[in-house]
Protein backbone atom coordinates (compact mmCIF):
# COMPACT_ATOMS: atom_id res chain seq x y z
CA UNK A 1 0.00 0.00 0.00
CA UNK A 2 2.42 2.30 1.18
CA UNK A 3 4.57 2.11 -2.28
CA UNK A 4 1.04 2.61 -4.21
CA UNK A 5 0.64 5.79 -2.54
CA UNK A 6 4.18 6.89 -3.35
CA UNK A 7 3.44 5.86 -7.26
CA UNK A 8 0.06 8.01 -6.95
CA UNK A 9 2.19 10.94 -5.18
CA UNK A 10 4.87 11.00 -8.12
CA UNK A 11 2.16 10.77 -10.54
CA UNK A 12 0.42 13.63 -9.38
CA UNK A 13 2.87 15.81 -9.31
CA UNK A 14 4.21 15.23 -12.51
CA UNK A 15 0.35 14.98 -14.08
CA UNK A 16 0.54 19.08 -14.56
CA UNK A 17 3.49 19.02 -16.96
CA UNK A 18 1.67 16.67 -19.43
CA UNK A 19 -0.68 19.72 -19.74
CA UNK A 20 1.18 22.90 -19.52
CA UNK A 21 3.30 24.91 -22.44
CA UNK A 22 6.67 25.52 -21.18
CA UNK A 23 7.41 29.21 -22.58
CA UNK A 24 11.06 29.92 -22.85
CA UNK A 25 11.77 33.75 -23.12
CA UNK A 26 13.75 34.78 -25.99
CA UNK A 27 15.87 37.54 -26.57
CA UNK A 28 15.09 40.39 -28.50
CA UNK A 29 16.91 39.89 -32.17
CA UNK A 30 16.03 39.80 -35.84
CA UNK A 31 15.89 36.54 -38.47
CA UNK A 32 15.09 37.64 -41.45
CA UNK A 33 15.70 40.66 -43.47
CA UNK A 34 12.88 40.32 -46.99
CA UNK A 35 13.66 36.39 -47.92
CA UNK A 36 17.41 36.83 -46.16
CA UNK A 37 17.60 34.66 -43.35
CA UNK A 38 20.00 36.62 -40.74
CA UNK A 39 19.64 34.40 -37.71
CA UNK A 40 23.58 33.25 -37.24
CA UNK A 41 24.57 37.55 -37.81
CA UNK A 42 23.06 38.85 -34.63
CA UNK A 43 22.52 41.96 -36.61
CA UNK A 44 22.01 44.99 -34.07
CA UNK A 45 24.02 42.95 -31.99
CA UNK A 46 27.55 42.39 -32.97
CA UNK A 47 26.81 43.01 -36.81
CA UNK A 48 26.11 46.60 -37.27
CA UNK A 49 25.68 47.49 -40.44
CA UNK A 50 23.36 45.58 -42.79
CA UNK A 51 22.89 46.36 -46.60
CA UNK A 52 20.27 44.62 -48.44
CA UNK A 53 18.98 45.42 -51.92
CA UNK A 54 15.23 46.13 -51.98
CA UNK A 55 13.25 48.86 -50.25
CA UNK A 56 10.25 47.01 -49.48
CA UNK A 57 10.89 43.63 -47.15
CA UNK A 58 9.51 42.00 -43.90
CA UNK A 59 11.23 42.36 -41.37
CA UNK A 60 11.16 39.78 -38.62
CA UNK A 61 12.67 38.17 -35.31
CA UNK A 62 12.04 36.91 -32.00
CA UNK A 63 11.26 38.30 -28.40
CA UNK A 64 9.47 37.34 -25.95
CA UNK A 65 6.00 35.58 -26.18
CA UNK A 66 3.38 38.64 -27.00
CA UNK A 67 5.52 41.36 -26.39
CA UNK A 68 5.48 44.52 -27.98
CA UNK A 69 8.47 45.44 -30.44
CA UNK A 70 9.22 49.02 -31.25
CA UNK A 71 10.22 49.53 -34.61
CA UNK A 72 12.45 53.08 -35.85
CA UNK A 73 13.45 53.31 -39.03
CA UNK A 74 14.94 56.81 -38.97
CA UNK A 75 12.11 58.75 -37.46
CA UNK A 76 9.19 56.67 -38.32
CA UNK A 77 7.96 54.43 -35.53
CA UNK A 78 5.89 51.03 -36.29
CA UNK A 79 5.50 48.25 -33.95
CA UNK A 80 4.59 44.34 -34.59
CA UNK A 81 3.69 41.85 -31.60
CA UNK A 82 5.26 39.05 -31.16
CA UNK A 83 3.31 35.04 -31.32
CA UNK A 84 2.66 32.67 -28.42
CA UNK A 85 5.96 31.23 -29.91
CA UNK A 86 7.76 35.09 -29.36
CA UNK A 87 7.94 35.26 -33.42
CA UNK A 88 7.26 38.80 -34.63
CA UNK A 89 7.40 40.45 -38.49
CA UNK A 90 6.62 43.66 -39.59
CA UNK A 91 6.66 45.12 -43.19
CA UNK A 92 9.14 48.06 -43.80
CA UNK A 93 8.27 49.57 -47.27
CA UNK A 94 9.59 52.37 -49.43
CA UNK A 95 13.11 52.26 -47.73
CA UNK A 96 15.13 54.74 -50.72
CA UNK A 97 18.44 54.18 -51.68
CA UNK A 98 21.45 54.68 -49.06
CA UNK A 99 21.91 54.48 -45.34
CA UNK A 100 18.69 53.86 -42.47
CA UNK A 101 19.39 54.00 -38.92
CA UNK A 102 17.00 51.02 -37.47
CA UNK A 103 16.47 50.84 -33.52
CA UNK A 104 14.14 47.95 -32.08
CA UNK A 105 13.19 47.89 -28.58
CA UNK A 106 11.35 45.80 -26.75
CA UNK A 107 10.84 46.44 -22.54
CA UNK A 108 14.54 46.51 -21.75
CA UNK A 109 16.40 44.94 -24.35
CA UNK A 110 17.57 47.29 -27.61
CA UNK A 111 19.28 46.65 -31.02
CA UNK A 112 20.24 49.08 -33.09
CA UNK A 113 21.59 48.59 -36.78
CA UNK A 114 21.97 50.61 -39.68
CA UNK A 115 20.37 49.00 -42.84
CA UNK A 116 21.92 50.12 -46.19
CA UNK A 117 19.33 49.73 -49.25
CA UNK A 118 21.24 49.36 -52.36
CA UNK A 119 21.17 48.01 -55.46
CA UNK A 120 23.44 44.82 -54.83
CA UNK A 121 22.79 41.44 -56.51
CA UNK A 122 22.62 39.83 -53.19
CA UNK A 123 22.36 41.17 -50.06
CA UNK A 124 25.95 41.42 -48.23
CA UNK A 125 26.87 41.96 -44.68
CA UNK A 126 29.87 44.59 -43.26
CA UNK A 127 31.09 43.76 -39.56
CA UNK A 128 31.81 47.26 -38.23
CA UNK A 129 34.25 45.22 -35.96
CA UNK A 130 36.46 42.99 -38.34
CA UNK A 131 35.47 44.76 -41.48
CA UNK A 132 34.94 41.65 -43.10
CA UNK A 133 32.24 41.42 -45.62
CA UNK A 134 30.64 38.21 -45.35
CA UNK A 135 27.56 37.36 -48.22
CA UNK A 136 24.35 36.17 -46.50
CA UNK A 137 22.36 33.46 -48.23
CA UNK A 138 18.89 32.52 -47.55
CA UNK A 139 19.55 28.90 -46.14
CA UNK A 140 17.58 25.88 -43.99
CA UNK A 141 16.66 26.67 -40.07
CA UNK A 142 18.31 24.01 -38.31
CA UNK A 143 15.58 21.80 -36.73
CA UNK A 144 13.62 22.01 -33.57
CA UNK A 145 14.96 20.57 -30.36
CA UNK A 146 13.05 18.50 -28.49
CA UNK A 147 10.67 19.55 -26.24
CA UNK A 148 11.43 19.27 -22.06
CA UNK A 149 8.02 17.68 -22.32
CA UNK A 150 9.17 14.71 -23.96
CA UNK A 151 11.37 14.09 -21.15
CA UNK A 152 9.37 14.64 -18.49
CA UNK A 153 6.63 12.22 -19.94
CA UNK A 154 9.00 9.34 -20.49
CA UNK A 155 10.44 10.06 -16.89
CA UNK A 156 6.63 9.89 -15.51
CA UNK A 157 5.80 6.77 -17.55
CA UNK A 158 9.35 4.98 -16.08
CA UNK A 159 8.50 6.13 -12.60
CA UNK A 160 4.54 4.92 -12.98
CA UNK A 161 5.99 1.52 -14.23
CA UNK A 162 8.22 0.84 -11.65
CA UNK A 163 5.86 2.11 -8.65
CA UNK A 164 2.83 -0.29 -10.31
CA UNK A 165 6.01 -2.71 -10.17
CA UNK A 166 6.47 -2.58 -6.72
CA UNK A 167 2.68 -2.36 -5.82
CA UNK A 168 2.47 -5.73 -7.77
CA UNK A 169 5.38 -7.36 -5.97
CA UNK A 170 4.31 -6.22 -2.36
CA UNK A 171 0.60 -7.71 -3.71
CA UNK A 172 2.44 -11.23 -4.46
CA UNK A 173 4.62 -11.61 -1.10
Amino acid sequence: MKQFLISLICLLIIFPFFFSKKVMAASLQVTGVGTVNVTGLNLGSSLKTYTYSGGTFALSGLASPSATISVQIDSATQTATADEEGGWSTLVSSLTEGQHQFSLTSGTEALDFILTVGEASTASALSATSGASTTATTSATLPTAGSPLTSIMFLALAMLSVGLGLTFRAKQS
